[in-house]
C-alpha cells in the first residue's frame, strides 16, 4: 500500500501525484483534502468517507467505491470511466459536482442525485435508470447513448447539452428544460415524421 495513506484519517492535506492504482483502501476518512494528478485506476475504496474534498486532473477509472460516503466532493478534469456509483451508501445520496470530467460507462442507478451539476462532461453510455435527477444541471455535456429509464427528471436542465435520448413515456419530465433543435430528439420514440415549412414542397 502507498505509504502516504497508512493513517486512517486525513484532514486538510494535499496529495500530489499519488499512485494508488490497483490498491485497496479500507475505512479511510478524508476531510478537506485535495488530490491532484493522482492515479487511482482500478483502485478499491471500501467504507471510505470523503467530505469537502477536491479531485483535480486525477484518474479514478474503473475504481470500486463500495459503501463509501461522498459529501460536498468536487471532481475537475478527472477520468471517472466505468465507475458503479451505485455501490456507495449514505442512503444512496451523492453530493458531488463534476467539471470537465469523463464519466463514460458509469452507473448512477437508483441514486439520489438532486441538485448536482455536470459541467462540460463527456457522459457517454452512462446509466441513470431509476435515479432522482431533480434540478440536476447538465451544462454543455455530451450524453450520447446514456440511459434514462424510470428516471425522475423534474426540473433537470439539458438546455446546453446534446445527444440525449429520453423517452417521455418512461420518465418523469415535469419542468425539465430543453432547447431547440436538440429537443426534437424527445420525439424519436413516437415514430413520427417532422417536416419544416418549405415553399418548394409540393402540396398533395
Amino acid at each position: 500500500m502507498n505509504t502516504e495513506l497508512q493513517e486512517s484519517h486525513f484532514e486538510d492535506q494535499t496529495f500530489d501525484h499519488l499512485d494508488g492504482a490497483e490498491q485497496t483502501f479500507t475505512k479511510k476518512s478524508f476531510t478537506r483534502c485535495t488530490f491532484q494528478h493522482c492515479q487511482f485506476f482500478e483502485t478499491t475504496f471500501e467504507n471510505c468517507r470523503f467530505e469537502k474534498c477536491h479531485f483535480i486532473d486525477s484518474d479514478l477509472s474503473m475504481a470500486k467505491v463500495k459503501e463509501c460516503t461522498w459529501l460536498d466532493v468536487k471532481f475537475e478534469k478527472c477520468k471517472l470511466m466505468g465507475i458503479n456509483w451505485a455501490q456507495t451508501k449514505s442512503l444512496h445520496i451523492l453530493d458531488m459536482d463534476f467539471k470537465h470530467c469523463v464519466l463514460t460507462y458509469g452507473s448512477f442507478m437508483e441514486l439520489d442525485l438532486k441538485h448536482l451539476t455536470f459541467e462540460d462532461c463527456l457522459i457517454k453510455e452512462a446509466n441513470f435508470g431509476e435515479a432522482d435527477l431533480t434540478d440536476v444541471k447538465f451544462v454543455r455535456c455530451d450524453l450520447t447513448e446514456s440511459d434514462f429509464l424510470h428516471t425522475n427528471l423534474t426540473g433537470t436542465d439539458f438546455r446546453t447539452s446534446k445527444n440525449y435520448a429520453i423517452n417521455l413515456n418512461d420518465n418523469k419530465v415535469e419542468g425539465a428544460k430543453f432547447t431547440f433543435p436538440e429537443a426534437l430528439s424527445l420525439l424519436r420514440s413516437y415514430n413520427i415524421i417532422i417536416e419544416f415549412d418549405n415553399e418548394d414542397v409540393d402540396e398533395a
